[in-house]
């Protein structure tokens, strides 16, 4: 059981949530049977944006004919999932929101990708102040986005796809201190690009009719500076708890009570070795290669 290679905003949650959280999902990589039908949703979606971005922009498709391309890679992602019954995110709904999308956002307005490789944008900026407790190099912070765009006045900025199936509520100022931003916009500042703020667009799955919602959240230096800390020393825990191979329990509303956590029979058991087979062994994860979609 080896450290993550690189830490992102998704691990850097779980291990706020509970340490012993982050230990079972990315040290000991393990997960409930079966796969969640918002990831699968989020993953899906995500393939059909980019597809359909990288047919337009770059393979000289029309519109239409871009967005079908999307639509049909948006299917193959979705594969053969069958989703909960009486779920809204379903693979009707998948296809609905696709076209849905591109009817609001069409792509003859901003933002423009930079480049073909600005589509499912990918970083990894080390940390030379802070060791991997295996290897002994730099620790990394990574992320991974929908698209670093820009429009024609030279303005550039990350732009990240949130589907939920959550009402909106107050949506602008739930992501003016949303860590997983601050990140990126933080990571793109490290690789030279003039960039403050960043455009989210929220999409609000509906069995009657999907809502759209943008907005841009830009981040002051001092916000992003006092994120860098705290982001720098959450690691430090992490690897001091690695270290002595004991991670500890929150035991507070993240265990049952707010979206109750998928290792609870580990926590309660007085042998965790008993209770492994209600588990499956996944792969480390690694953020510079999952799907998109995260919330």
């Amino acid at each position: 059981m080896n450290f993550p290679p690189v830490i992102d905003s998704t691990m850097l949650n779980d291990f706020r949530r509970c340490p012993q959280l982050f230990y079972e999902r990315y040290i000991a990589c393990l997960k409930p049977p079966g796969e969640s039908v918002d990831l699968v949703f989020g993953a899906a979606f995500a393939k059909g944006i980019e597809v359909t971005r990288k047919a337009f922009f770059y393979d000289g498709c029309a519109q239409d004919t871009a967005i079908a391309l999307g639509g049909q890679a948006a299917m193959r992602e979705w594969g053969s999932f069958e989703e909960p019954v009486g779920h809204k995110k379903t693979r009707n709904a998948l296809m609905l929101t696709h076209y849905e999308y591109f009817e609001q956002w069409p792509m003859s307005d901003p933002p423009y990708p930079l480049y073909e490789n600005s589509i499912e944008f990918t970083f990894s900026v080390p940390l030379p102040n802070i060791r991997h407790p295996d290897t002994g190099d730099p620790m990394a912070y990574a992320g991974k986005f929908d698209m670093l765009g820009g429009d024609r006045q030279g303005l550039i900025y990350p732009v990240d796809e949130k589907t939920t199936g959550s009402p909106f509520f107050n949506w602008a100022k739930g992501w003016d201190l949303w860590g997983q931003f601050i990140g990126y916009v933080w990571g793109c500042q490290h690789l030279e690009y003039p960039v403050n703020k960043l455009l989210v667009r929220g999409i609000y799955i509906n069995t009657n009719q999907n809502k759209f919602v943008q907005h841009f959240a830009q981040f002051t230096p001092a916000v992003i500076n006092r994120w860098v800390d705290d982001m720098q020393e959450d690691l430090e825990r992490m690897i001091w708890m690695y270290k002595r191979q004991k991670f500890r329990r929150i035991y507070g509303t993240g265990c049952k009570y707010y979206r109750p956590c998928s290792f609870l029979e580990l926590c309660e058991a007085e042998r965790r070795e008993d209770w492994l087979s209600l588990y499956e062994q996944a792969p480390q994860w690694n953020p510079l290669e999952k799907p998109g979609g995260e919330l």
